[in-house]
């Protein structure tokens, strides 16, 4: 077939442009405080409450209560079907049939929807296909016919779209913005009306909720509140309702799906004739997905009744009880569901509980990436040797273009180090890191002395000290507003930090002015990188990160960017050493920032790259340049933060943050701070560890400094770390 050969991110940008793709929002994040044994009963039955709603209630679709109740009496069993192609009792329908195909898709793409992916999956479900939605069908026939993914799609908004979106919530249990992009994706293949995206970012954010919850926690007012919110601000014009007649006196209208599901909580007492008379319960998501949140949440703890009322109202029956078994089984367990319906009768049942326990593995996996467990000090350095080895691999490219890069390297681009022998040398951007931990270690023997300390004055005389190192004439340093002009301390005497690596114009022509910048005493208008770089000590130990962040970046840079983004980045890597994931970090670095003047760059930049790692999950050069080159503080920001949001290991963020035409060692550097903050000094690999020249004085600093600041707070020696 031949399908569309324009580039992703076109394509996204496209569906975004036309209101199909949401955008990223800054929410609080989602606490999963479950044991595992919990969540997997909760994945599970997600996973089977889908198809145990679905099996019981094919024989029901179609049909109207009353024509039920005279057929079957109550449907509580598995029944034989004669209908469509045939088969024993507890066989499933399309509404599983491509939830696996939902689910494999996300399994075969690490965690993340590839809508590509999933229209092969589709194309290989038509032949076999129950009870096939003509919206689906004639999607499908799209996409056979070469029609791109992104275009095949039907402007309907039928179920087909909602009913098979369980497993993206489960995939994301407490990422929202993946969520509702990759839920988006999984319906534009088929449906591209905006309700039935809207749905289905619906359907999988109740299940990621609802599996997240413990029974007994649940709020219907508040959830759905909740529920409303998380689609509120999608392109949904509305649709005109079908069953307005039976609205108690209310006319028919345009009403829109995060409206009719705000009804819901107050509908509770309404009887199951009521409610399938108020919401009817047909293919349509303006109706089906409100019956199916009304039928679990009329019995939140019974999810056989839930199920079994869901069945019996008819009409597209299999669907509505199909979604409220996901729900009830994604709150209550897999044990809520009778033994009778989760045996052997129930097609695939083997294989659909083996689907749910890998959902689960991906989720944790995607989970560990940001809450590796380890030690704070294996936390500190990871940072401190993270951001080294960023800085080396990223220092051989920094002033080449990617198609430079690429005619070298090949491809991929630089992926070891380049040095002579493969050896990975730093650059300035680690050397003034060394002097920041150098200076932060002798404030606080300063502090322990004493009984105050001005920190900044003190980081200054750290810089001053790199200073000599780079212009290697004493004469030349403007020591005497803070005292002595002998250089004193250990890290001053290594030789290998007295090499020249391309030292940034700013930091040197501010130290060498003599004055001390601040945020309230400006030296230049600079905005460049070098603040943001050398600050992560700072996020690793601070009591006020953010706020020292800023003071330290102010020495030599004192534009509002300049030193915000190092605040900024201060707090964001605080977080992380405190057991936050990268984006509850970055989401709380950037409300920590919003408040302060001149902060418009630095949240924009932040806010870019948390929007780019949701459209673009797999990093590119191409993507990483649209946010900039990283030669100023922001830009540098953001490409790191897009970097680490998108990385699945430590190897594969570093590299895609110093493959690109900018500020390769500082992008490089300051991902792999933070990514070695995350994941800890044993995510590096070794090899990088290795080859890395300077390794000895790198490793030597993390250790003081995880010794000064951890729990024991054993002292360092002063003859090492003089307190000044």
């Amino acid at each position: 077939m031949t399908w569309s050969d324009m580039s992703p991110k076109d394509v996204l940008d496209g569906l975004a442009a036309a209101g199909l793709l949401p955008q990223p929002r800054f929410t609080a994040p989602v606490v999963v405080d479950m044991s595992i044994d919990r969540l997997r009963s909760s994945y599970r039955g997600a996973i089977i409450g889908t198809a145990i709603g679905d099996a019981l209630g094919r024989p029901a679709e179609g049909r109207n209560a009353s024509l039920l109740r005279k057929r079957y009496g109550l449907l509580t069993d598995f029944q034989p079907w004669r209908g469509w192609t045939g088969g024993p009792k507890g066989t499933i329908t399309d509404d599983t049939q491509m939830t696996i195909c939902v689910a494999e898709c996300l399994l075969a793409n690490t965690g993340r929807l590839d809508p590509g992916d999933l229209a092969l999956r589709f194309i290989d479900w038509l032949p076999a296909g129950r009870g096939r939605g003509h919206t689906c069908v004639e999607a499908v026939n799209r996409l056979l016919a070469g029609v791109p993914w992104h275009e095949a799609g039907i402007a309907s908004a039928g179920n087909g779209a909602a009913m098979r979106a369980a497993p993206v919530g489960l995939a994301h249990l407490d990422d929202f913005n993946a969520l509702r992009h990759d839920a988006a994706l999984s319906a534009i293949v088929t449906h591209r009306d905006p309700m039935a995206v809207a749905s289905a970012v619906a359907h999988a954010w109740l299940v990621a909720r609802l599996a997240a919850m413990a029974p007994g926690t649940l709020d219907p007012a508040i959830l759905v509140h909740d529920l409303s919110d998380a689609i509120s601000d999608l392109h949904d014009p509305g649709a005109v309702e079908r069953n307005w007649h039976h609205r108690r006196g209310k006319s028919g209208g345009t009403v829109r799906l995060s409206e009719r599901l705000a009804e819901v909580p107050g509908l509770l007492s309404l009887s199951p004739k009521e409610a399938s008379e108020y919401f009817y319960c047909g293919a349509f998501v303006l109706e089906s997905l409100p019956m199916a949140l009304w039928h679990f949440l009329r019995f939140p703890d019974d999810a056989e009744a839930a199920v079994i009322a869901a069945v019996m109202a008819g009409h597209d029956a299999d669907t509505i009880a199909s979604m409220t078994g996901a729900y009830a089984g994604a709150y209550l367990g897999e044990e809520a569901f009778p033994a009778r319906w989760r045996g052997e009768d129930l097609e695939y049942g083997s294989e659909l509980t083996d689907l749910a326990d890998r959902l689960l593995a991906v989720a944790r996996d995607a989970q560990s990436a940001g809450t590796a467990e380890v030690s704070v000090r294996d936390r500190i350095g990871g940072c401190i040797l993270g951001g080294a080895v960023g800085d080396a691999l990223g220092a051989e490219v920094e002033f080449l273009s990617i198609e430079e890069i690429r005619d070298r390297w090949g491809p991929a681009g630089i992926t070891s180090y380049a040095g002579h022998g493969g050896v990975g040398h730093i650059s300035d951007d680690t050397q003034m890191t060394l002097f920041t931990a150098e200076g932060l270690i002798r404030a606080n023997n300063r502090s322990a002395d004493r009984g105050l300390c001005n920190v900044p004055a003190v980081l200054y005389r750290a810089y001053l000290r790199w200073l000599l190192t780079q212009d290697r004439d004493p004469g030349s340093i403007p020591w005497d507003e803070f005292g002595s002009g002998e250089p004193s301390g250990w890290l001053i005497s290594r030789r290998e930090l007295w090499e020249r690596r391309a030292p940034g114009a700013t930091c040197l022509s501010a130290l060498r002015s003599g004055g001390m910048g601040t945020p309230d005493h400006p030296i230049n208008d600079s905005k460049g990188c070098g603040g943001v770089m050398r600050v992560a000590p700072v996020g690793l130990v601070a009591n006020e990160p953010f706020r020292l962040g800023c003071e330290v970046a102010a020495i030599t840079h004192t534009h509002p960017t300049g030193y915000l983004a190092a605040g900024a980045f201060a707090e964001i890597l605080s977080g992380v050493i405190l057991g936050q994931r990268i984006p509850e970090a970055v989401t709380a670095a950037r409300e920590r920032t919003l408040g302060e003047e001149g902060s418009r760059e630095t949240v924009a930049a932040i806010d870019a790259a948390v929007e780019l790692a949701t459209m673009e999950p797999t990093a590119s050069p191409e993507t990483i340049e649209s946010l900039g080159g990283g030669w100023v503080a922001e830009e540098a920001l953001a490409i790191a933060l897009y970097c680490a949001l998108t990385a699945r290991d430590f190897q594969g963020g570093v590299l895609a943050a110093v493959n690109h035409s900018g500020d390769s060692d500082s992008t490089g550097a300051i991902c792999g701070n933070l990514l070695g903050a995350a994941l800890g000094a044993g995510a590096i690999p070794a090899m990088w560890q290795h080859e890395l020249a300077e390794a000895e004085v790198v490793t030597l600093v993390a250790s003081d400094l995880a010794s000064q600041f951890t729990d024991d707070r054993s002292r360092c020696e002063i003859d090492r770390y003089p307190t000044w």
